[in-house]
C-alpha cells in the first residue's frame, strides 16, 4: 500500500476541517461575563478571572480546543455511563458578597462529589498530592451541592489508568477560594478605573495575587497578551525564589 503524509493546506486534508468543526463546537455557547464565576475557575490565577469578567476575549489555539475537546469526550463518556446508576449530576448556584459561584458537577452521591480530572501521568499530581486548583475546584463543588467527601478521580490520558483521591471538606480552603473570588472582583473594578501610572498599579496588584498564583499558569493562560500584571508577578516570583 502507498501512503503519503500530507502537507499544510492540501485541499486532500481533512484535519483542517475536523479542527475547525471543533473549534466552532467549544465556542458557540461560551457564557458572558456578567457577575459570575465557575467551579472550574476558583483555583486559577484572579486576574484571569478579572480579564474574563471584564469582558477581554482570550486567545486560544487549536492545539488548545483540541485537548479541551478530546477531555471534554472522555468526560461525557463517563458520565453517560455513571450518572442515573452510580451518579447523579446537578447545577448549583451560590451568592457571594462579590459574585456568584455556578458550577454542574460530574457527578454525586448523597454524601460526596465525583470530580473527574483527565491528565497526563506527569502532571497529574505533585509529590503525592492533588493539585491544588483541583482541591479548590471540588471543595467549591462540596458547598454547592452541601456534601462532605470529594472523590477526586484522575484518568491517564495514555493508558487510562484511573487514580483516586478522597477529599474531606475543609473551612480554610473554602476561606481561600472566597478572598480569591473577591480578588478577581477588584482587579476588575482596577481594570475598570486605572491609576495614573499604570505600571505602579500593575505592580501593587501583582503583590496581591502572588499568594494566589502559579509559576506554570502564565504559559497556558489564553490572556496571557493581555494580562497588565504578568511581567510584574514573574519578576516578583523570581525575586522571592532567591
Amino acid at each position: 500500500m502507498k501512503f503519503l503524509k500530507l502537507v499544510e493546506n492540501d485541499p486532500r486534508a481533512l484535519t483542517p476541517k475536523i479542527l475547525s468543526a471543533i473549534v466552532e463546537e467549544q465556542t458557540k455557547d461560551q457564557r458572558p461575563p456578567d457577575d459570575w464565576v465557575h467551579c472550574s475557575e476558583v483555583g486559577t490565577c484572579p486576574m484571569k478571572i478579572a480579564l474574563r469578567l471584564s469582558g477581554i476575549k482570550g486567545e486560544f489555539s487549536q492545539g488548545s480546543y483540541l485537548n479541551f475537546f478530546i477531555g471534554k469526550l472522555i468526560h461525557s463518556g463517563y458520565q453517560r455511563v455513571l450518572v442515573g446508576k452510580v451518579l447523579e449530576s446537578a447545577e448549583a448556584t451560590l451568592r457571594l458578597p462579590s459574585l456568584k459561584l455556578v458550577g454542574h458537577d460530574d457527578g454525586h452521591g448523597q454524601t460526596f462529589v465525583a470530580e473527574f480530572k483527565t491528565m497526563s501521568k506527569d502532571a497529574r499530581r505533585i509529590g503525592n498530592r492533588p493539585q491544588r486548583h483541583h482541591v479548590l475546584q471540588i471543595t467549591a463543588y462540596l458547598k454547592l451541592l452541601e456534601k462532605n467527601q470529594g472523590n477526586l478521580i484522575y484518568i491517564d490520558k495514555s493508558n487510562g489508568q484511573l487514580e483516586e483521591y478522597i477529599l474531606e471538606f475543609d473551612d480554610a480552603d473554602w476561606a481561600e477560594i472566597v478572598k480569591r473570588i473577591a480578588l478577581a472582583r477588584k482587579f476588575e473594578e482596577e481594570l475598570k478605573n486605572p491609576w495614573p501610572d499604570k505600571a505602579l498599579q500593575n505592580e501593587a496588584m501583582a503583590s496581591e495575587c502572588l499568594f494566589y498564583w502559579e509559576s506554570w499558569e502564565c504559559g497556558y493562560c489564553q490572556f496571557a497578551r493581555s494580562c497588565p500584571i504578568k511581567d510584574s508577578i514573574l519578576l516578583l516570583w523570581k525575586e522571592r525564589r532567591k
